[in-house]
């Protein structure tokens, strides 16, 4: 949008996943999400803000086998605001086999950011290998997020890196909770 606002009604979704029946099926990865409102803001879930979960979600996801990469989301209004009602997800889950890296979450805008659910990059695996999560990096004037999880975790402590976390709130930074940890690599930075 080069002149006005982004205002998503309820969901955007470039998800993949499989179910357990055929087995034998991996999960694809997963597109991005780019939103750009250059002289406006970015509304995201408005039409039903009681909704839960994941309103911007472009995850990968496969019960018996591989899981794909997550998609990259970015959100830029850099004159404007950016309010999204529910969970942003990018992750990478697979129950047995290996998961792949999730996705990273850019969002920068020049007065707001408001996420009122939890922003999510995690690599989960129930049984062998988690990937990679992936970065989240959110700048604005006033930043407000509910929770934030970039976690790589698996059972067998083999997991990949945690995703970098860097929040910036030039006058205000609220945020409920951060998970940045690894089962069996290594642990992210986190820069408030």
């Amino acid at each position: 949008a080069a002149d006005g606002d982004i205002d998503i009604a309820q969901s955007i979704s470039t998800y993949s996943t499989v179910s357990p029946i055929p087995s034998g099926r991996e999960a694809g990865n997963a597109g991005n999400i780019t939103l750009t409102a250059n002289n406006g803001s970015i509304r995201v879930n408005t039409a039903s803000p009681a909704t839960a979960g994941s309103v911007l979600r472009a995850t990968s996801d496969a019960v018996r086998e591989t899981s794909g990469q997550g998609g990259i989301i970015s959100l830029h209004a850099l004159n404007g605001e950016i309010d999204i009602i529910g969970d942003i997800s990018t992750g990478s889950q697979v129950g047995d086999e290996e998961a792949g890296d999730s996705g990273s979450v850019s969002i920068q805008a020049g007065n707001s950011v408001r996420v009122t659910g939890k922003v999510d990059t995690s690599s989960v695996a129930g049984n062998e290998e988690a990937g990679n999560a992936g970065d989240i990096k959110i700048r604005a004037d006033v930043v407000e997020i509910g929770a934030i999880d970039a976690r790589s975790r698996d059972s067998d402590d083999e997991g990949e890196s945690a995703g970098l976390v860097a929040l910036q709130g030039d006058s205000q930074l609220s945020v409920g909770s951060i998970l940045a940890t690894s089962t069996g690599g290594n642990d992210a930075k986190v820069s408030l």
